[in-house]
């Protein structure tokens, strides 16, 4: 029997994380609100980062999030950026998801075409969540042996996560390449 905070993700397929990486996509986290990370995907090979700074990173963003949404009086955080490094956050009630991403990987697009890109990229992968929990599902799992349950059936979404995460960034990204060569370009 694992032991109630065992984490073991499974590794990503060698060619996905290249591709993944070559687009920009360096990695994908799935915290809770109070920030308990749920799912850690890594698509860069240099990657200096243990399981155990998941948590960290997973506090940090929750508070940051907390933060944010009490000094703005209700804005949602959309991003945080370190150099080129760009880390983009969308909400559920009860999940964050964080995309980190190489913003030069996306030289000459805007910054709201990036939060798009970075929104569309992350669809699926929230969509999927959203679909699988509802609303209430994680919130209710207060016991770390059930949390580390579900935990480790997520982790053999991983793969899948990774699949849809590299689908749904090429097709965002086509439909914004699309939408540069039209005159119209989403009315930005």
């Amino acid at each position: 029997m694992a032991e109630p905070f065992e984490h073991k993700e499974l590794p990503v397929e060698k060619d996905l994380s290249e591709t993944l990486v070559s687009h920009g996509v360096q990695g994908l986290f799935v915290i809770t609100k109070d920030g308990i990370p749920v799912v850690e995907r890594f698509y860069k090979k240099e990657n200096n980062f243990k399981a155990e700074h998941s948590y960290l990173v997973g506090g940090f963003f929750s508070a940051l999030a907390k933060f944010a949404n009490e000094l703005t009086e209700g804005s949602l955080l959309s991003d945080v950026g370190f150099s080129t490094i760009r880390i983009h956050i969308e909400f559920t009630p009860e999940i964050l998801f964080l995309l980190v991403f190489d913003e030069s990987k996306l030289q000459g697009m805007t910054t709201d075409i990036v939060r798009m890109l970075l929104k569309g990229t992350l669809s699926s992968v929230k969509s999927v969540f959203q679909a699988y929990f509802g609303e209430t599902e994680l919130a209710d799992l207060k016991n770390p042996i059930e949390f580390n349950n579900l935990r480790n059936v997520l982790i053999k979404m991983g793969p899948t996560l990774d699949k849809m995460v590299l689908e749904s960034h090429v097709e965002t990204l086509s439909i914004f390449q699309d939408s540069q060569a039209s005159p119209f370009r989403f009315g930005l």
